[in-house]
């Protein structure tokens, strides 16, 4: 049985998920011991004993802290750093999957005017946010940014007068729930509705927050558990002896849609309506057919239709959304190929594979591994 100790502050969700996801390895592969220091600091972890502990997984964006953690002497792992950690094996979010995530999200929703909202300065959501940014605009469309005032106290101020000024309608990344919910509330404080004329995006799908406000806010579930039971894996790996990568890049595991982004910016109605049947059903087997049937043009006029607005048919924009959820069951299920192929509308493994592997440039268990 190994005694780990966590100097992990577990005030944010998104900490309390990374602790969960390593007390789910502990008890898969243990069980372990674990103490929790959920105020981590330097001092603090100077006046443990620590001669009981095999090793300890960290905060690594706390500069003392982690010079206390190398004095030690303790195998280690880095976690909740925007960046990897010279010398100590580091487990850190794909910041540029999350802003592309985000993106591509918004984009689908067939917006053409965007936003970043970046409330408090903060190392993650820099990352992110320019990762966003770039991905708006490689797409063709103007992204405006929104940076606090010097003078915190106009921050509200501000986000007003940003929020009334932008093109709608438009689509917003905060850098995290929390911050969703303050562009949303501010927004309706303007008299702008959500998500008619702004849509708005999060990060780390922190329930509460997500699920307090209204509308409920759509946010991206970055892979906090992950990084904990990869933290766990690497830490193990390290207390019997064996080599281990100095850094592991965990991807953003899914958008969780809810009402904040519920929207198709498409002044077209047989098109829109066409795009919200082929989200809802794509993964049950949906048919181009089956979308002609709902829709009162010909298959000709809804193609082109498709070809200008998403620059895709409607094959393609179905094989699109199946291979999102065949992506997603990757990444959080243990699921065979078969159970996901039935899952997301695929007759056949074979037909899965080869659609995947022309999407994404590799085969399914290759982005498993990833």
């Amino acid at each position: 049985m190994l005694d780990v100790l966590l100097q992990v502050s577990i005030e944010r969700a998104a900490a309390r998920q990374l602790v969960r996801g390593i007390g789910e390895y502990a008890r898969r592969h243990g069980p372990w011991r674990i103490d929790l220091d959920e105020r981590p600091s330097a001092p603090l972890l100077q006046s443990r004993d620590l001669s009981g502990f095999d090793g300890i997984i960290f905060e690594g964006r706390n500069p003392e802290l982690t010079a206390a953690v190398r004095r030690c002497g303790l195998p280690a792992v880095a976690v909740a750093t925007p960046e990897p950690l010279e010398g100590v094996p580091t487990v850190v979010s794909d910041h540029q999957g999350v802003g592309r995530m985000a993106a591509e999200h918004l984009l689908d929703r067939g917006l053409t005017q965007f936003g970043y909202a970046r409330l408090r300065p903060d190392e993650f959501s820099h990352p992110r946010g320019e990762a966003f940014v770039r991905a708006i605009e490689r797409q063709g469309y103007p992204c405006e940014r929104f940076e606090p005032p010097a003078d915190a106290r106009r921050g509200h101020e501000a986000l007003e007068a940003w929020l009334r000024a932008l093109p709608r309608p438009v689509g917003i990344l905060a850098e995290e729930d929390r911050r969703a919910l303050t562009v949303i509330r501010t927004a309706g404080r303007c008299g702008l509705r959500v998500p008619e004329q702004v849509a708005v995006i999060g990060v780390n799908n922190e329930e509460l927050f997500a699920e307090l406000s209204w509308p409920t806010i759509t946010s991206i579930d970055h892979g906090a558990e992950r990084i904990g039971r990869d933290a766990a894996e690497l830490l193990e790996r390290m207390i019997r002896g064996e080599q281990v990568p100095r850094v592991l890049t965990v991807p953003p595991v899914r958008v969780v849609e809810r009402h904040s982004t519920d929207i198709l910016a498409v002044d077209d109605a047989d098109l829109a309506g066409a795009l919200r049947l082929i989200r809802e059903q794509a993964a049950e087997g949906l048919s181009v057919e089956q979308v002609l049937d709902q829709v009162a043009v010909s298959r000709t006029t809804l193609e082109n239709r498709f070809k200008a607005v998403l620059g895709r048919t409607i094959f393609a924009e179905i094989t699109r959304v199946r291979i999102e959820r065949v992506k997603m069951l990757l990444r959080t299920t243990d699921l065979g190929l078969a159970d996901i192929a039935m899952r997301t509308g695929f007759r056949y493994v074979s037909h899965l594979s080869k659609a995947f592997r022309k999407a994404a440039g590799q085969t399914p268990t290759q982005y498993r591994r990833r």
